[in-house]
């Protein structure tokens, strides 16, 4: 540092003493000018800077209505991203009356349109207006391919708010000719099928949602007992029919107590009993139920000593 130092003071010394006596001379016959080098250095500087703002402003100036117009565009962005939230915020807070303000006043040349009018379907149909929901899902589908399945969607989950399941499903099987397997799409052709009380499909979905983590264990379970239990209520009095649905369960399904005893009552009206001793042990083995007791003391079959023990 110390060396540094001394190197700095000696170059400025040196400096200061070569400028000095150093200094400029511009001839131009019959004329002659002699400047110092000090001030020809400075002028030359200020030269600089003059020179680039000038240059600087003649561009600024061929350029200011592309400026101002890109200025224009940032602040319109801005203020539709504004508009849209608040319309949004509305929608969320149940105001919909006056999202419906927010929406019609912005809506024409809105550089969001097609989520505008989607969150317009929404509130109006949340309103029951039907004539402004029926506009607004015409603004919704003449939004263009990218927003088809967010239409789908919606207008599934609006027709199962109004409980017509069949529209509802129409819309989801569009959604999913798609290709595109999404939870939500399984959820609401869950509650479709439940509606609808498609209970071999209300199954299978509930199986698929369990699959994909888009319901729990818990959750599952009593969805796909009842979906289980309606299908084998529907086939009571058919002995080859049950026993072929049941072979198509899984070992822990066949284990579930009210699907058990509803499979043991069935076999037990047709006269198979020892089918139904089998399905009630086999219940039995993992959980204790007393209405599966009741049935197994209706079995008539061979081995009644067995059941005793």
């Amino acid at each position: 540092f110390l060396f540094l130092a001394v190197l700095a003071v000696s170059m400025a010394l040196g400096a200061s003493t070569i400028l000095a006596d150093s200094y400029a001379m511009f001839v131009v016959p019959p004329w002659r000018a002699e400047v110092s080098l000090t001030f020809l250095l400075v002028l030359l500087a200020v030269a600089f800077v003059l020179t680039y703002i000038v240059v600087r402003s003649i561009y600024n100036i061929r350029h200011l209505p592309k400026s101002v117009a890109e200025f224009n565009r940032r602040r319109a962005v801005i203020r539709s991203a504004d508009i849209l939230q608040n319309a949004y915020r509305l929608v969320a807070e149940g105001r919909y009356g006056h999202a419906l303000k927010v929406l019609e006043s912005n809506f024409p040349g809105h550089s969001q349109a097609p989520m505008m009018a989607l969150l317009g379907w929404r509130a109006a149909h949340a309103l029951r207006d039907i004539d402004r929901t029926e506009l607004w899902r015409n603004r919704s589908l003449m939004s263009g391919e990218d927003f088809k399945s967010a239409c789908l969607i919606t207008e599934a989950e609006l027709a199962l708010a109004d409980r017509d399941y069949a529209h509802a499903l129409a819309s989801l099987q569009q959604q999913t000719a798609t290709g595109r397997l999404q939870i939500v799409t399984l959820r609401l052709q869950l509650r479709a099928a439940q509606g609808l009380g498609h209970w071999a499909e209300v199954a299978r979905l509930t199986r698929q949602l369990e699959k994909y983590r888009g319901m729990t264990a818990e959750q599952a379970r009593p969805i796909r007992t009842r979906a289980l239990l309606e299908n084998l209520n529907d086939l009571q009095g058919d002995s080859q029919a049950l026993k072929g649905f049941w072979e198509e369960l899984d070992a822990d399904e066949r284990c579930f107590p009210a699907l058990a005893s509803s499979m043991a009552t069935g076999l037990i009206k047709s006269g198979q009993h020892d089918e139904a001793q089998r399905v009630i042990e086999q219940a039995l083995e993992l959980s204790w139920d007393s209405k599966l007791i009741e049935l197994y003391a209706e079995c008539r079959g061979a081995d009644a000593t067995g059941r005793l023990s």
